[in-house]
């Protein structure tokens, strides 16, 4: 309970130091504004706003913001200020002359896309595009704007812009069809992934097993040859001309013993 009890104050004092620091930093940007440095009065306001939340800071960084041309989210900035509950009247009424000064300048860009929007994600300036867009246009700040087609996670089509204050300008953009004979991004890494082919070798080595064999061993063949030479040598002893038998007469006839 001591723990818990020594806590407790943490925090108040935490809020406390956002308040004060949000303070310094309202300042500063106060400052800042009057110096003409628009840029690095917004950067302030906006730390000054993310640490407390309130009307006054907010219209302040919806000027900052008017003065770089960023109409939109002034706009946004201001209709916030006006319909909040705890603004007072006199900065209701400013914040309504700034309101219709960042309308007037707002300008609307029209998206004409065509082609082939399968597995497509359009962007301008980087911010995804709505389907509602497509339909009704989109507020934008004037200057110059990107609008980009992304399929597979790859830019497949650009164009760009720009509008004047207060107008209404057009993108047209034509999105090519899917190249099917390339390789989509999951197939590419699949095959850098693949193990390498193992061509093989054109060039057979003989084993141990098929090195000369029976017919190349010239044991073999001094064998053959002496047994070709002793069979010359019986066919010569038996191809003589052997004596023949006489005849021996008996009950079944005259046999030649030795005859074949």
């Amino acid at each position: 309970m001591l723990v818990l009890f020594l806590a407790l104050p943490a925090a108040p004092l935490a809020a406390q130091d956002h308040a004060e620091q949000a303070r310094s930093l309202f300042k500063e940007g106060v400052a800042s504004m009057r110096a003409g440095d628009w840029s690095q009065a917004e950067d302030q306001l906006r730390s000054a706003l993310s640490l407390k939340d309130s009307p006054v800071i907010r219209y302040n960084l919806a000027l900052s913001l008017e003065k770089q041309s960023k109409f939109v989210e002034a706009e946004t900035l201001l209709q916030v200020v006006i319909i909040d509950p705890v603004t007072k009247p006199s900065l209701v009424d400013r914040a309504l002359e700034v309101r219709l000064r960042a309308i007037a300048s707002i300008a609307t860009l029209n998206l004409s896309i065509t082609g082939e929007l399968q597995d497509v994600s359009l962007s301008l300036d980087g911010e995804e595009v709505q389907a509602g867009h497509l339909e009704s246009g989109v507020k934008v700040n004037p200057g110059v704007h990107v609008l980009t087609a992304t399929r597979n996670g790859q830019e497949v089509a650009r164009t760009e812009g720009s509008v004047a204050a207060g107008t209404t300008g057009q993108l047209v953009l034509d999105v090519p069809a899917a190249d099917t004979t390339a390789p989509t991004p999951t197939e590419t890494a699949a095959q850098s992934t693949s193990e390498p082919t193992v061509e093989p070798d054109p060039y057979v080595q003989p084993s141990s097993s098929d090195e000369g064999g029976v017919l190349s061993s010239p044991w073999f063949w001094m064998g053959t040859g002496a047994l070709l030479a002793g069979a010359v040598v019986v066919a010569v002893l038996a191809g003589g001309n052997p004596e023949p038998k006489e005849p021996t007469e008996g009950n079944l006839g005259i046999i030649i013993i030795g005859a074949r």
